[in-house]
């Protein structure tokens, strides 16, 4: 049964330390789903105008269930929200926000506010977010960006969809194999501010800046500082800056990488891959191949009935046309079918069979161009 929104605000209006924890609670389901009450708490701040209660209670929220709670605001809400959210906040909840959705949003971040949001996404993530952008603002956002950072991301933008080089943050942790463990903790140390916000490895290069090995964090809080880098490293899978993002995600996963080094064509270093990436892709490539299994297309969380028959309507027509196809067939045989009652029985087995055996092939086929290593790859 639902409850009346100004109840649940009373309940959960944040006195405490223990009551923040209530709010938090109240926010997600066990499931870590967002609790459907929550959503309308947030609508009547905003329909208040209530800047601190919203505050408490989007501070209740991780930004990848801010995403979530964007999902099902309505676009004016969505466009009211934005307002409150800080630069750190903003840049997370656009990095997990659905496309549709973030195109909307995008339309509605001021250039400055947009530019120093990007400021805080990693390279990758940022190229994402501008790309998504009309070209008037993506002009408007990239100038108000340090030239820095703005390098960074029209490098990224450089590359193929879909490709190593657009998947790919362009900060990664190298040093000379020269180096011993108690140099390169030091240089992390005084670095701290350019770091990757997430890695795994450092990356030891040869004078050209080619990837020669890597030591993982791991080994180097546990070595001796005056052990040398060339002894700690282990060998890297190289992944080319060109290579589609499938065969990235197969190699992860096959070797069961954590991460790897991305090389330009010369083999020099210019960035790296993360397991997290690797994530989304195979989230991204699973949802195509779902998909294309039901001969459908993704008409977004937010669309209208229009934008779902566009979505649906083609296959549909395509199945009456073969279902009208197969009633003509039947009906230039109806008095044969007649005469032998027993063919009318098999007529419903034998179109289950057909449909059964084309999902199955339909599935196979599937499964089979999303393994590099197999014929069907191949043959494509």
């Amino acid at each position: 049964m639902s409850r009346d929104p100004d109840d649940l605000l009373e309940r959960a209006k944040p006195e405490s330390p223990e009551a923040d924890e209530d709010l938090e609670d109240l926010a997600l389901e066990e499931d870590y789903s967002l609790n459907p009450e929550f959503v309308p708490m947030v609508a009547d701040a905003l329909d208040r105008g209530d800047a601190e209660r919203l505050r408490e209670l989007l501070g209740a929220l991780h930004p990848a269930d801010i995403a979530d709670l964007m999902g099902f605001l309505s676009a004016t809400d969505r466009q009211e929200l934005i307002p409150h959210l800080d630069a750190d906040v903003l840049a997370e909840t656009l990095s997990e926000l659905d496309t549709e959705i973030r195109e909307e949003v995008l339309e509605h971040v001021p250039p400055a506010a947009l530019a120093k949001a990007l400021g805080e996404m990693e390279s990758d993530d940022a190229a994402d977010v501008v790309d998504d952008l009309e070209a008037d603002k993506r002009a408007q956002v990239l100038a108000a960006m340090p030239e820095v950072e703005r390098a960074a991301i029209e490098t990224s933008l450089a590359y193929e969809d879909e490709t190593a080089g657009r998947l790919m943050q362009r900060e990664v942790v190298a040093a000379p194999q020269f180096w011993t463990v108690g140099q390169a903790i030091d240089h992390l140390r005084r670095e701290s501010d350019s770091l990757p916000e997430l890695f795994f490895d450092v990356y030891v290069v040869d004078p050209a800046y080619k990837p020669v090995g890597a030591a993982p964090v791991s080994s180097l809080l546990r070595a001796p500082r005056e052990a040398p880098l060339a002894q700690l490293m282990e060998a890297v899978t190289e992944i080319p800056v060109d290579m589609d993002q499938e065969e990235v995600a197969y190699i992860f996963n096959k070797y069961h990488l954590i991460s790897a080094p991305v090389v330009e064509r010369g083999g020099r270093l210019v960035g790296q891959i993360t397991v997290d990436d690797i994530v989304g892709v195979i989230q991204e490539e699973s949802e195509e191949d779902i998909l294309a299994l039901a001969g459908v297309s993704d008409a977004g969380r937010d669309a209208g009935v229009g934008g779902i028959v566009r979505s649906r309507l083609p296959w549909l027509v395509i199945n009456l046309l073969t279902e009208g196809l197969a009633a003509t067939v039947v009906g230039a045989y109806q008095n044969e079918i007649a005469k032998l009652t027993a063919l009318a029985v098999l007529m419903p087995i034998v179109s289950s069979l057909g449909g059964n055996a084309g999902t199955q092939a339909l599935t196979v086929a599937v499964r089979a161009k999303d393994c590099p290593g197999s014929t069907a790859s191949f043959v494509q």
